[in-house]
């Protein structure tokens, strides 16, 4: 299951219509910071759509502000 800020972070954003959908993925990173192999960090990330099918378009843009 997903931490419940996160879930309410979804919800949030799918009701005021900021995004038509949020996908939640459980994902361990393992990485350098601060010269320490850190293992946890909440990530965020918006990626730009170029291209889709016209009927997802649609619905992503009849969901969204």
């Amino acid at each position: 299951m997903y931490p419940l800020p996160a879930l309410i972070i979804a919800k949030t954003l799918v009701e005021q219509k900021l995004a038509a959908c949020v996908q939640l993925m459980l994902i361990e990173s393992v990485y350098r910071w601060e010269g320490k192999v850190q293992y946890e960090v909440p990530e965020l990330i918006a990626t730009t759509i170029e291209w889709g099918l016209p009927a997802y378009l649609a619905w992503m843009k009849e969901g969204t502000h």
